[in-house]
């Protein structure tokens, strides 16, 4: 459907990983404009990261990390 409609923009999102380096959390830090974009950078994160702990002093902790996603035409 963003297709269709031209929508594009870029969404940045926080990611919280838990110590077991799954995703805990996120939230939209900016947003692209366009809620189906903001919801499939969000639905991507929860559905496919699977990451390397945050580790401080040899021990796993959870961490905030900010990423973006861009959406784009081409």
């Amino acid at each position: 459907m963003s297709r269709l409609r031209h929508e594009t923009g870029t969404v940045k999102v926080d990611v919280l990983i838990g110590t077991d380096g799954r995703v805990q959390k996120t939230r939209i830090e900016k947003t692209s404009g366009y809620v189906r974009l903001d919801d499939a950078a969000q639905a991507t994160v929860y559905d496919s990261w699977r990451c390397r702990p945050y580790t401080r002093d040899g021990v796993p902790v959870a961490k905030w990390y900010g990423v973006p996603f861009e959406f784009n035409l081409e």
